[in-house]
């Protein structure tokens, strides 16, 4: 990587978003300091050496060396110090109590406006979210059951228009055990033509555990989410093999037609000519700005209209891509954190392989592979896997391994694993721009948004005290830089949100009642405020004390969870 690039895809999102924070948070303290007439000595933004700095009237206004932070230095704010009668008018500690608790509280208090006013910005400009679409549904789930199908598109709800799937997943949450109508546009009908079916969401218990609810509604199989339009090839006297098409291929385009989702693709083949064009790529280069895309010729393509369209597909040469290894693990990865290479490579393994059995039992999904391996008994030693790599079948012994991943949570349990990953691959429907409609509904949205966030940092810190969150989760100046480099790659509207939930994280952290934060003086104003007079200078020092070795500790932590999660190899 050259330095032009890393100061333009780390340094600067890395100080624009920190700086800027820094900024609004000590320009609180400043501005209500100056309000009540406290003389500001110094407004820095970082800490150490000057940089650069400016006098204007009382106030040295300074950029210094280490970007981490910032202060505002206020003329009487050390109690050791005697300041003149007539200067204690300009004095922050010879202030009331209750200014002082002010200027304190401006601090945090002006990151939540500040996010607010980010969300309200947000809310004008738009930006990217799920229509209210629905993935797969399968045959045997609730959710089709209930009436819902492949691609449908959510119109209204108990007449209740919607358009997000944000807002038709809260109605779902919201409404357990209550009869929905449901109005629907399903995929390959006409426009004017409404579906209408009642459905009635049941308790679930809440996997969302940042939520302060236990019990939601839930469709069972009711999601966004489809197979994408990766492949396996599992004949090579297949017409799709003949024709060019290879395992772990992403099909894009069946004869001039876009295609996304696996289940388009029998639709596609079945009206398409004897001999026409499918464009791909390989999963390799899929996510390249730039993939190389593959153009293979059919020929003499004569389908069997009776088919299913599973068997159609598989007439044609194609098959799920969920029986195909896409990754093979290396030693301390995301998918085997462990020091010794897995099973899966020291056995032989490679991506593309099909695993067609284990034990001689013969796999038609991908969670089969699951159960067998985690319901592994070491009594049993090595298991059979039988593979297909290409049209040759080979045999491979291996034995599970007892390790440690990653949960969603940041956490860690223990099950076997042998190293390898499912090609299975999921897409998502097209994102469209959601606005808010006008500025008064935009102050709602950014009320809102940053009310959900202060409540979301709440839990995770009630979730890590419960240990059900994992500390690991706690990151620290790596961690924000890496988050502000991905959301600046990602557009200004990604931007801004990771800058409004990091000044939430400011508001919510800056009031925990530590000595040293803020919220730590705002416990030493308020028992002042209760029993009349300030705490002795003695209790103050050692809580000062206390406060900064907790402090200095949890940077210490933080900064070891940068660097361990940096060099454990997230990802495959």
């Amino acid at each position: 990587m050259s330095v032009i690039s890393m100061v333009t895809d780390y340094v600067i999102p890395f100080f624009l978003l920190l700086g800027v924070l820094i900024f609004v948070h000590e320009f609180g303290h400043f501005s209500v300091a100056k309000f009540f007439k406290v003389r500001v000595e110094v407004f820095s933004i970082g800490f150490g050496k000057k940089i650069f700095q400016y006098k204007k009237g009382d106030t040295n206004y300074c950029l210094s060396l280490i970007p981490l932070g910032g202060y505002v230095k206020m003329f009487g704010d050390d109690p050791s110090k005697d300041i003149p009668e007539e200067e204690k008018k300009y004095s922050f500690l010879h202030q009331p109590v209750w200014p002082r608790i002010a200027i304190v509280a401006a601090g945090p208090l002006i990151n939540f406006f500040f996010a607010i006013l980010i969300f309200f910005v947000m809310g004008l400009i738009g930006g990217p979210t799920l229509p209210a679409q629905v993935g797969d549904v399968d045959l045997n789930s609730a959710a089709y059951s209930t009436g819902f199908r492949s691609g449908d598109t959510v119109i209204s709800v108990n007449g209740q228009k919607v358009y997000f799937w944000t807002g038709f997943s809260k109605i779902i949450e919201e409404n357990a055990d209550q009869s929905l109508t449901i109005d629907v546009h399903q995929e390959g009908t006409p426009k004017d033509k409404i579906h209408s079916f009642q459905a009635t969401p049941t308790q679930q218990s809440n996997r969302n555990i940042f939520s302060t609810q236990n019990v939601v509604g839930s469709i069972e199989g009711l999601s966004p989410i489809s197979r994408s339009s990766l492949i396996g090839v599992n004949d090579v006297k297949s017409t799709a093999y003949i024709g060019g098409l290879r395992s772990l291929d992403v099909i894009t385009e069946i004869n001039g037609e876009t295609v996304e989702q696996w289940r388009q693709l029998a639709s596609l083949i079945k009206k398409a000519p004897t001999s026409f064009v499918v464009k791909s790529k390989h999963l390799d280069d899929a996510q390249s700005k730039r993939p190389k895309i593959k153009s293979s010729t059919i020929s003499n393509w004569k389908p069997n209209l009776d088919l299913s369209n599973e068997e159609l597909l598989n007439s044609f040469g194609l098959v799920s891509s969920e029986l195909y290894i896409s990754h093979l693990a290396k030693a301390n990865s995301f998918l085997f954190v462990k020091g010794d290479p897995p099973p899966a490579i020291m056995a032989g393994l490679k991506k593309g392989d099909r695993i067609y059995a284990i034990n001689d039992k013969i796999l038609k999904s991908w969670s089969d592979v699951l159960t067998i391996i985690k319901n592994y008994k070491p009594e049993q030693k090595k298991l059979k896997f039988d593979i297909y790599r290409e049209e040759k079948k080979f045999t491979f012994h291996m034995q599970p391994e007892m390790t440690e991943y990653a949960t969603p949570q940041g956490g860690r349990v223990q099950s076997y694993r042998v190293g390898f990953a499912s090609a299975q691959a999921q897409v998502y429907p097209e994102t469209v721009v959601k606005k808010a409609g006008g500025i008064i509904a935009a102050g709602f949205f950014g009320v809102e948004r940053a009310v959900h966030w202060t409540k979301f940092t709440i839990m995770t810190f009630v979730r890590l005290a419960e240990n059900k969150v994992s500390t690991k989760n706690i990151g620290g100046v790596l961690s924000i830089g890496k988050i502000a480099s991905i959301s600046y790659a990602m557009g200004i509207y990604h931007f801004l949100k990771m800058m409004a939930i990091i000044s939430i994280n400011l508001f919510i952290l800056n009031l925990l009642p530590i000595p040293v934060l803020d919220g730590g003086h705002l416990v030493f104003f308020g028992i002042e405020a209760l029993q009349g007079k300030p705490l002795s200078l003695r209790k103050m020092e050692m809580a000062q004390t206390f406060g900064m070795v907790l402090l200095l500790s949890l940077m210490v932590f933080s900064l070891f969870n940068d660097v361990t999660n940096l060099f454990s190899g997230i990802g495959f």
